[in-house]
């Protein structure tokens, strides 16, 4: 999830793998709670007693495993899983949306994701406050197995405006991509999504930025104008400026894929219609002084 505008070195990693990946990739998937938990320290901060554990091994099993797609391993499930301190370095290996879902606890829920015969793909914790990977791949498995692509796309656009985490707002976003929807489905979809009033302002970031992403990937073809479009309209709409703030971070992404060579004569309606938008938007004044330096930064970098 994010909380902010998303940094260029992540964003190819945020706005395109998350759970569904590993749900889809997954034979059998199977959730229950921690028991017989253990912890198998592998490197601490310092020898002796003052040393604080940096990396672990995790250890436990499920008793009595609830069954979220396919077929269950025979229980007792055991399982392992190497974790790290937050002072140590991000395992590459590691999507950036896992690790939001933090650490095994004793007393925890935990998702087991199987691939052939039954070998461990993944362990992961379900989360915790708003954050419930067990529903959240409950709804995933669900919309996956509907057969007719049309009627997946449909439900994947529903699931946007229903879902009531990010998480899984965030996964309906990227499956509608890959599965091919195109802009006017997409459309549709966003402006609903931007209409909800109780929407917050992460998740508003986050969908502005995933349009941004996409713009910049070419992913809807012709219809980047459109898309453009959709997004200069909910800036023009937006009172916090704080929002403003993360909302002009994402019109820099297009901006710098529209000066880009050799293909930047073809991209230049899009820094037009920025340049437009921004321009009708400032014209009255810009009361807060972070967001008027930003807009000074955009005009002298984007002339």
């Amino acid at each position: 999830m994010a909380s902010t505008a998303v940094p260029a070195d992540q964003a190819d990693q945020i706005f395109r793998i998350g759970p569904e990946d590993l749900v889809a990739g997954s034979s059998s998937i199977v959730s229950g709670r921690v028991s017989l938990y253990a912890q198998e320290v592998q490197k601490y901060s310092q020898p002796g007693k003052s040393g604080l554990p940096l990396e672990w091994i995790a250890r436990g099993q499920i008793n009595r495993p609830t069954l979220l797609k396919g077929t269950a391993p025979p229980a007792p499930i055991r399982f392992s899983r190497a974790e790290h301190s937050r002072f140590q370095p991000t395992n590459s290996a590691i999507s950036i949306w896992e690790e939001s879902f933090g650490e095994l606890s004793p007393d925890g829920q935990v998702v087991l994701f199987f691939g052939k015969e039954d070998s461990v793909l993944k362990v992961l914790p379900s989360g915790s406050d708003q954050q419930n990977l067990v529903a959240l791949v409950g709804d995933i498995v669900a919309i996956q197995a509907i057969p007719d692509p049309a009627r997946q796309r449909q439900s994947w656009a529903q699931y946007l405006g229903s879902a009531g985490t990010e998480e899984g707002r965030e996964a309906a976003m990227r499956s509608l991509v890959r599965a091919g929807a195109d802009w006017t489905e997409m459309e549709v979809a966003f402006r609903a999504l931007f209409a909800q009033t109780g929407l917050s302002g992460d998740a508003r970031t986050f969908a502005f930025s995933f349009v941004a992403f996409h713009v910049t990937q070419g992913t809807w073809g012709n219809d980047v104008n459109q898309a453009v479009e959709l997004l200069c309209q909910t800036f023009s709409t937006e009172k916090n400026p704080k929002q403003q703030l993360r909302y002009l971070q994402s019109f820099k992404l297009i901006l710098v894929y529209a000066v880009q060579v050799p293909q930047q004569k073809s991209r230049q309606p899009l820094k037009q219609s920025i340049a437009e938008c921004l321009r009708a938007w400032a014209s009255p004044g810009i009361s807060d002084p972070a967001v008027a330096q930003e807009y000074k930064q955009i005009r002298s970098q984007f002339p």
